[in-house]
């Protein structure tokens, strides 16, 4: 039930390394416990060694389920980092491509080349937000990123179009660098519509896809677990054993 956080990743793998331990552990208390039912002739000792095989079969199949959260725990923790690089260099590039197009406004045709290395700042983090954006969707395959992927994918087109045009008229062929400033103004306005199709929080994609995949395998646990409580409490009470 705990939020998870980065820093949570080695804990969580570590504990994923002692499952088979702790499943062999309880393999040999069922094994006792149906070597049990087979030397006791009274009923309420036959009684006594089923639960003990139910409490130790109850928690094998907690730690099964249990498994795969911590497995969901990790891979959309791994996700949403690197999502959140995505969005961060999706961010920081089109803060470039803005300050390309302000720095024209201001200073006029002299700068293009100042918006041009602005244009090529742009479009390499773009690249590099794709490569993060493939990482998140690998890591995690639930998270629905299309949406994001098809903005990514119109915003670095418009980074290739501004980086032509700024090319194009540096070259001295100012006719192509108007047609590709005109094809870049229609392929942000394209960007602009795509950015309506996912949330103000992208982290909120992988959030959902957890909750998504995990919530079948959360209420199986609480089950178990409540079953391997009512098999403890017989136990308890049958050996005298107190919980403070």
């Amino acid at each position: 039930e705990s939020q998870i956080a980065e820093e949570d990743i080695p804990r969580l793998e570590a504990l994923l390394e002692q499952v088979t331990r702790a499943q062999e552990s309880l393999d040999g208390a069922i094994g006792k416990a149906e070597q049990a039912k087979e030397t006791f002739f009274e009923d309420e000792r036959q009684e006594l060694a089923q639960h003990a095989q139910d409490a130790a079969a109850y928690r094998k199949q907690m730690l099964d389920l249990s498994s795969q959260l911590i497995g969901y725990d990790v891979a959309a923790m791994t996700s949403a980092l690197s999502l959140e690089r995505a969005w961060t260099l999706i961010v920081d590039a089109d803060a470039d491509m803005r300050s390309a197009v302000e720095v024209v406004a201001e200073n006029g045709t002299r700068s293009v080349a100042e918006s041009r290395d602005y244009n090529q700042s742009a479009l390499d983090k773009f690249a590099l937000a794709q490569e993060a954006l493939t990482a998140a969707t690998d890591a995690f395959a639930n998270v629905e990123t299309k949406a994001l992927s098809d903005y990514l994918s119109a915003k670095t087109a418009s980074a290739e179009l501004a980086l032509a045009s700024d090319q194009a008229f540096l070259d001295g062929d100012r006719a192509t660098a108007t047609a590709k400033n005109k094809e870049f103004v229609t392929k942000d306005a394209e960007a602009v519509e795509l950015a309506a199709a996912f949330p103000t929080e992208p982290l909120n994609l992988v959030v959902a896809a957890y909750e998504e995949a995990t919530k079948q395998i959360r209420e199986d646990y609480k089950i178990v677990r409540s079953q391997a409580a009512d098999v403890d409490v017989y136990l308890r009470a049958y050996l005298g054993v107190s919980v403070q």
